[in-house]
């Protein structure tokens, strides 16, 4: 079963909640015509609420994805699967990526190799953003051993080569993902980074340009271009294009 939703299935709704209320009060005045008195009804509904308590306080326990897959994990502990969520979640909602790596490393050995290598590409990733651009890039050649074929792989192994100081080897590694995958954003996005960083204006606002195009909905390669235009002076493109990063953000409430 889905433990996200058997552990959110729970009675949150007014509508459901007035009809327990309707119920209770039929029980306690069934419990008064036959004589069972104040302590029995007393009795009942001290049992209700200890009940009401709980399942809120499951509710609430239960918003966090990190809660629900440690919980998962506790149940569990030799299911990749869960460590892998666990590992995400830690990151994506903590921001603690240590504990992040130590779950995908326990979930590494228990599982195929397809999956041992998107395994191995999160821990890059990981790395990678904290700035260990040469473990990230043997970590993300690990991952091409087992899943060679992987374009996002591919895309970050370049990413860690450049950033390790391999720009020419990184740069051929994303051009070649970007040949491969004609509808690939964020690879072109990444080109358009790289070549900015080497002061390529102009090629990187192709890149940027190629991404937003083949993936409209990719917000951050907007802002990528916007930040690029403010740089070449194009003042009024960057407004546009940073409007429009903003208006398909995910996250901005509309």
């Amino acid at each position: 079963s889905d433990p996200v939703f058997e552990h959110r299935a729970y009675l949150a709704l007014a509508g459901p909640a007035a009809f327990a209320g309707a119920l209770l009060s039929r029980v306690l005045s069934a419990f008064r015509s036959r004589g069972w008195g104040a302590a029995g009804g007393a009795s009942l509904a001290a049992t209700a609420l200890l009940f009401a308590v709980r399942d809120h306080a499951r509710g609430a326990d239960y918003r966090s994805e990190e809660r629900i897959w440690r919980e998962v994990v506790r149940d569990a502990p030799a299911k990749p699967g869960a460590r892998l969520n666990l590992g995400r979640a830690y990151d994506e909602e903590d921001g603690d990526w240590q504990r992040s790596v130590r779950q995908y490393a326990l979930a590494l050995p228990r599982t195929p190799p397809g999956f041992q290598a998107m395994i191995l590409n999160n821990i890059g990733n990981l790395q990678l953003r904290q700035g260990n651009y040469v473990e990230a890039a043997k970590t993300h050649e690990m991952a091409l051993t087992l899943n060679p074929g992987n374009a996002d792989v591919r895309m970050n192994h370049g990413i860690s080569l450049i950033g390790s100081g391999k720009p020419e080897e990184g740069e051929r590694e994303l051009e070649a993902v970007a040949r491969d995958k004609p509808n690939h954003g964020a690879v072109r996005r990444a080109l358009g980074g790289a070549l900015k960083r080497r002061g390529d204006l102009e090629g990187a606002r192709r890149w940027l340009r190629e991404a937003v195009e083949v993936e409209p909905d990719l917000s951050e390669a907007w802002v990528d271009l916007g930040l690029l235009e403010i740089e070449r002076k194009d003042y009024r493109s960057a407004q546009e294009a940073l409007e429009e990063g903003t208006r398909r953000c995910r996250h901005v409430p509309r």
